[in-house]
């Protein structure tokens, strides 16, 4: 036995039956809180707690990941790297939902990740309950959509670490608190480091010499896209610069007018080499500014305004953001995003592409 669960009315007792178990001592083991006992006793609720104790004596084989979408899986990468912080002597098999698949290739690439298993997808398969679809809707919990192919996978593990729903969904500009939520949901409430950091293969890098700017237009909610409208005013005000604008995508997008499309040619190992090398980047919440982020990419964001559920969301409240070099511009709040003035977008890129602000060191640029 690698790794136990215990609980127990204090940290010591569950602490004690887990080492118990695993037949080690409290050096030889790694010990974490898994759930605190709830802020409100109910009348005949025991407070207990549950802990998580892991062997360090043996290498242990840990399943974790997300099943989706793009930007959660990039945004998951913290995490991965307080895991193996956190179990040095491990191997590690990352899983991935079916329909982001095309991910897996620059997810296996990362040196933390032993191996990358793509499990059965649940959510089209008939006879799902609404009630299931809606949590789904807000976060994928692998406890839910389990199938015998990943349950067959995960009794290869001695540590199955899930993403489970968090009881409240937050978005911020800089992404913190969602990170923080991702590491919550699988036990881990210190994550110290939050950058995203990706390897893509240098031999796929689609060949494009010189400066240029890259502008993804089309996030999949539609309240955090900005007009085809604006985008077109945009590359018309940019196009004084003498800067081609290359546009990110998937196949059949509009164009943007003044810009070369590669919307549907680029694999996202290609994208991320292409994003890596833009002297910037423009674009909404979705995943290709999140890879902006794990480069330093100087980068101008658009996002809807905040949280229906709490007004709190704004970059202020951390003061370290994912990317030090970017400039993000929020609409009101609970507003969309396609509000935000083209003038404020064009002010923003001209001041990065100037060096007006202050950019950080870029990872490989």
């Amino acid at each position: 036995m690698k790794a136990v669960e215990e609980t127990g009315r204090s940290v010591e007792e569950a602490a004690g039956n887990a080492l118990k178990r695993l037949g080690v001592g409290i050096e030889e083991a790694r010990i974490t809180i898994v759930e605190f006992p709830p802020a409100q006793k109910k009348i005949f609720c025991k407070t207990r707690f549950k802990i998580r104790a892991v062997s360090l004596k043996e290498k242990v084989r840990i399943y974790t990941g997300r099943l989706g979408q793009y930007g959660d899986i990039i945004m998951f990468i913290p995490v991965l790297r307080r895991i193996k912080e956190l179990y040095p002597n491990s191997s590690i098999t990352f899983a991935i939902g079916e329909p982001y698949r095309d991910i897996a290739p620059l997810i296996a690439r990362d040196p933390r990740v032993d191996r990358v298993f793509i499990p059965e997808y649940y959510f089209d398969k008939p006879g799902i309950s609404k009630k299931l679809r809606k949590k789904w809707f807000y976060q994928e919990a692998q406890v839910d959509w389990r199938g015998p192919k990943e349950i067959e996978e995960q009794s290869r593990h001695d540590l199955v670490l899930e993403t489970r729903p968090p009881s409240i969904h937050l978005w911020y500009l800089d992404g913190l608190h969602h990170i923080w939520q991702e590491g919550k949901s699988v036990g881990i409430y210190d994550v110290f480091n939050w950058q995203t950091d990706l390897y893509p293969a240098p031999s796929e890098d689609p060949g494009i010499q010189g400066d240029y700017m890259v502008i993804h237009a089309y996030p999949s909610w539609e309240r955090k896209r900005w007009s085809l409208e604006n985008f077109n005013r945009l590359a018309s005000k940019l196009s004084s610069l003498r800067m081609p604008i290359y546009q990110i995508g998937g196949k059949g997008e509009p164009m943007i007018e003044g810009t070369r499309s590669l919307c549907g040619s680029l694999s996202l190992n290609q994208v991320a080499l292409l994003i890596q090398k833009a002297k910037l980047f423009i674009g909404g919440d979705s995943g290709p500014i999140h890879i902006a982020g794990a480069f330093h990419t100087p980068t101008v964001g658009m996002y809807s305004g905040g949280n229906i559920v709490y007004p709190q969301a704004l970059t202020s409240s951390f003061e370290y953001p994912v990317n030090p070099n970017a400039v993000y511009l929020e609409a009101p709040f609970n507003q969309h995003c396609n509000i935000i003035p083209v003038e404020e977008v064009c002010e923003a890129a001209v001041q990065l592409l100037e060096r007006r602000v202050p950019l950080k060191t870029r990872v490989n640029p």
